[in-house]
């Protein structure tokens, strides 16, 4: 009972204050609303446990070069065969690889995302099919018929939840299939995959390091640890490579635990690092409070007298104060879960339509966990802000506040306290400001960077073509001519390309030999991007030709092999002689020879070289090699989004039963390759503008306090002639002195910070001296201007007035 009358009494005190009231409620919901939601990406990535049972136990296999490696590769089809065939530490192991899936039926063909798999997968996995049944070794065999699992969103929205769905007839990738089972609602293993498909893979057809790779995952036994199965696995792969030294596989084998997989080191770094700003605000938004609360109870000073007098204790004091932070914070925790659930919202939106879509599991909405972490954030804030300035303005002789009239000891006491928290505020600003900063400069050196590409306005997709409705190079070849022949026809449309992958989305990576060099081993060949692509391909995207001509009519099928490559390219292997002419083996040791016909300006074909600059690229005709996935380009005239029915139509008058997905223009494609750099950045700056204002804030506060204070002392100085001038460097220079000490201990800080971010920074140092320089001198502005206002108060003081305040 007494708990709930503290609680109505705290409610009937703040409703007289009501401007501290708002001010304090809004500084909590802000700090605890940006904990809440960074804490969401906390839980959704690194706490929540996967969706299966005993997920502990699941694991994903891959192997390097090297232990430290970072580069794991998948397996190949016969060592996941022999490795099932011969372990004992695992219940199974099962591999997958992601894949396009062109469903077809009664309706339009439609493109889905994929996952071609081997073993028995789901019952790794511990999750049993909804309706029917699973994938079992019989499905899996060389020339048996295609049976499928789809997900319960498929079954929902194309299906329309039919109860015969099992035995439905579909066909898949051109190929009639059976479904034979539907996933759970939310099951999207491995990513966000709609469809399962058995690979059928003929192993006795296959060497040993051969075929399409895949990712492994196991379950271990009970009992059995994941470095015991680690070892396992190293000996029997170290053993399989002996018995085929013509393997180029890597000497390494690792176990992961497959959330460890899911969520990287990088991954762990972006949200570990984000999570540490908005600590930070929290800490700003409670120092904040803090010192709102410092100025009330010495308000309050003669009121905590009396109540002293009257037999109230210290704690009971101390406690009133509490209950009153402890019902501001939990109405702000209320407000700062729901910013922090909207906010998680809008940015899981955001990355559902990116290339870093999370995978289905992760849900940033609020948990048990969630709300757990919001009711401590906002006790905790509670704490900090309000017991360190309440047990300070109760201590001391409390009568001396019916003597002073609230302007002794204990003023002076808590005036020098704000003083030092506004000192925190700021070095905490500051930090959080530079890393802010960082990221914002690093982002525009994304967006303005040299990417070596001229004209990029432009319509993309992209198509896949299958061997059972087009078999051969031939066959995939008259699709890709006819396709540019139709785009080309569009009105508006200036050059077209058809080409294995666009620059900025990747390339494929291939090893290559120069004519005349030869390697011990396999590995020491170097490496280039790759890429298959139409003639108008460098025009569309406006790459110079620098030597030699372009690919044309006269580079089909039956013509000689040639190649382009770029003058990264170039310069590596022919510094001092002229590239055109020269001859290189792509895709060492099997492929074949070709010849240079011509060299490209640098330009950047994977986002990863924005990073880390144009890497050498090899490029062939498209005639010469029809890869089955291919994407395309259109230049146009005026917004490309305007031609998207049209390029729908075209691609039906050339093959009416293939989709075309990722229809996007190349600004689109663009934005979508620098888009976690630019989340993470605009975070940080949202978050360093809370912080800013919220300093701005505490800055005001202290000095309107002091000069609220300082009433009579401005008086007698008046009085005693002092000019408008001493008053101001008197009030100004307070402040000053605040910004100085709270700059300085910000910077030092800032530095380590600095370096924490150096990883996902991109064309600057993390010592970079325009960000060092200009958050200071950002901060001292705004210091100044949030001193003005007070000092232009205490301007007006007049000395009669100033004498006769109590």
């Amino acid at each position: 009972m007494s708990s709930w009358v503290d609680v109505k009494l705290a409610l009937r005190s703040l409703a007289h204050s009501p401007a501290y009231a708002a001010v304090a409620l809004l500084m909590f919901t802000l700090g605890i609303g940006s904990a809440v939601f960074m804490f969401g990406a906390v839980n959704g990535y690194l706490i929540a446990s996967l969706p299966f049972p005993e997920s502990q136990r699941l694991v994903h296999v891959s192997m390097a070069e090297h232990a430290s490696a970072n580069d794991w590769e998948s397996a190949p089809p016969r060592l996941v065969a022999d490795w099932r065939r011969e372990q004992r530490s695992f219940t199974d192991l099962a591999g997958f690889y992601f894949g396009t899936i062109n469903l077809s039926g009664d309706d339009r063909p439609e493109r889905y995302s994929g996952a071609f798999v081997t073993g028995p997968l789901f019952d790794v996995l511990g999750v049993p099919p909804a309706l029917g049944r699973g994938l079992t070794e019989e499905d899996d065999q060389p020339g048996a018929p295609l049976s499928i699992v789809i997900s319960g969103e498929l079954w929902t929205h194309r299906f329309n939840e039919a109860s015969d769905i099992i035995g439905t007839r579909v066909r898949v990738n051109g190929e009639d299939a059976e479904i034979v089972g539907v996933m759970p609602m939310g099951f999207r293993f491995p990513q966000r995959e709609h469809v399962w498909v058995p690979q059928r893979v003929d192993l006795a057809a296959l060497v040993f390091d051969g075929g399409v790779t895949m990712d492994v995952v196991g379950r271990l036994r009970v009992g059995v640890s994941a470095t015991q199965a680690n070892h396992e696995l190293q000996s029997l792969y170290s053993a399989m490579v002996a018995e085929a030294p013509e393997s180029t596989l890597p000497s390494q084998v690792s176990i992961r635990g497959l959330k460890d997989w899911y969520v990287d080191n990088g991954a762990r770094h972006i949200i570990l690092t984000l999570f540490f700003s908005v600590v930070l605000v929290l800490l700003i938004a409670c120092t904040n409070v803090a010192n709102l609360t410092l100025g009330r109870v010495a308000a309050r000073r003669r009121e905590l007298s009396v109540r002293a007098t009257l037999g109230a204790g210290r704690a009971r004091l101390v406690g009133g104060v509490m209950v009153e932070l402890v019902v501001l914070a939990s109405i702000g925790a209320a407000f700062g879960l729901m910013l922090g659930e909207w906010g998680g919202a809008v940015v899981d939106r955001l990355m559902a339509d990116s290339q870093e879509s999370p995978p289905y599991w992760v849900d940033m909405t609020a948990d048990g966990r969630v709300v757990l972490f919001t009711v401590l954030a906002a006790l905790g804030s509670a704490m900090v802000a309000g017991f360190i300035p309440a047990w300070r303005a109760t201590g001391g002789d409390l009568n001396a506040g019916l003597r002073d009239g609230g302007y002794g000891s204990s003023d002076v006491r808590s005036g020098r306290m704000s003083r030092w928290l506004v000192v925190f505020q700021i070095a905490l600003c500051c930090v959080l400001l530079i890393g802010a900063g960082l990221m914002l400069r690093s982002a525009a050196n994304l967006n303005y960077a040299d990417d070596g590409l001229g004209d990029r306005n432009a319509i993309t997709g992209r198509i896949g073509l299958f061997e059972t409705t087009h078999p051969d190079a031939a066959a995939r070849w008259r699709v890709y001519e006819r396709l540019e022949q139709e785009l080309a026809a569009l009105p508006g449309v200036r050059s077209t390309a058809v080409a294995s992958q666009l620059p900025l989305t990747g390339g494929g990576r291939i090893r290559y030999r120069p004519a005349g060099v030869e390697y011990v081993e396999q590995g020491d060949a170097p490496s280039a991007r790759w890429a298959a692509v139409t003639p108008g391909y460098f025009e569309t995207f406006g790459v110079q030709l620098l030597q030699g001509r372009g690919f044309g009519a006269e580079d089909g099928q039956e013509a000689q092999s040639v190649a382009i490559v770029n003058a990264a390219f170039a310069a590596r292997e022919w510094p001092d002689t002229d590239p055109v002419g020269q001859r290189i083996q792509l895709r060492y040791p099997d492929g074949v020879f070709v010849t240079v016909i011509g060299v490209v300006s640098d330009f950047v074909m994977s986002g990863d070289e924005l990073y880390q600059g144009v890497e050498p690229a090899a490029f062939v005709p498209l005639a010469q090699d029809p890869v089955r996935f291919v994407s395309f380009a259109a230049s146009v005239d005026g917004d490309p989004s305007n031609y998207a029915n049209a390029v729908r139509a075209a691609m039906l008058r050339v093959d009416a039963d293939t989709p075309i997905y990722w229809l996007r223009s190349f600004a689109e494609v663009t934005a979508l390759v620098t888009f976690m750099s630019r989340l993470v950045a605009t975070l940080l700056g949202i978050f360093a503008v809370i912080a800013l204002l919220l300093a701005a804030a505490g800055v005001y506060s202290v000095l309107s306090t002091s000069v609220a204070r300082s009433t009579r002392e401005i008086g007698v100085r008046r009085a005693l002639g002092a000019s408008d001038e001493t008053i101001l460097r008197m009030i100004v220079g307070q402040g000053g002195r605040q910004y100085l000490v709270g700059i300085s201990v910000g910077l030092m800080i800032a530095v380590g910070f600095a370096f924490v971010l150096a990883s996902l920074l991109t064309g600057i140092s993390p010592l970079d001296p325009v960000t060092f320089l200009s958050v200071p001198l950002m901060l001292g502005l705004v210091s100044l201007a949030a001193a003005w206002l007070p000092a232009k108060r205490a301007l007006r003081i007049q000395p009669m007035e100033a004498l006769r305040q109590e």
